[in-house]
C-alpha cells in the first residue's frame, strides 16, 4: 500500500578507485527505506552521475553533471581512497568539483 513520504536525493560523489564502495551504498539505502521509510515517512534516494545524467553538448561534461544531478540533490557521501579523481579544468577533480558545487550552492 502507498504511503505519504518526504524524498531526499543523496548524492553519491567518489573517484574511480571506489567502485565496490559506489556500489554498496545504494544497497545500504536501500535496506534504510526497507526498515524506516514508511514508519517516518521518510525515503532516501541514492543518486549516481552514471544513472541521474543524460549527456548533453554546450558545456563541458563535469558542468553537466553539475546541472544535471548535483544541484537536485538534498545531501552529499562523498567516498574515498588512494585517488581525487581526474581534473576537470575547473577543479582538481570530478568528484572535488560536485562537493565544492554542492557546498557552494547550498551556502554551507
Amino acid at each position: 500500500m502507498s504511503f505519504d513520504a518526504k524524498v531526499f536525493k543523496i548524492l553519491i560523489a567518489s573517484p574511480g578507485d571506489v567502485d565496490e564502495e559506489r556500489q554498496a551504498i545504494p544497497e545500504v539505502i536501500a535496506r534504510w527505506n526497507n526498515a524506516n521509510a514508511e514508519a517516518n515517512g521518510v525515503v532516501l534516494l541514492p543518486v549516481k552521475w552514471e544513472t541521474h545524467s543524460a549527456p548533453l553538448m554546450g558545456d563541458r561534461a563535469q558542468g553537466v553533471i553539475n546541472d544535471q544531478v548535483v544541484n537536485s540533490c538534498d545531501m552529499a557521501i562523498g567516498v574515498f581512497w588512494t585517488r581525487l579523481g581526474s581534473p576537470t579544468g575547473v577543479s582538481e577533480s570530478g568528484t572535488a568539483e560536485e562537493i565544492e558545487w554542492f557546498i557552494r550552492t547550498r551556502n554551507l
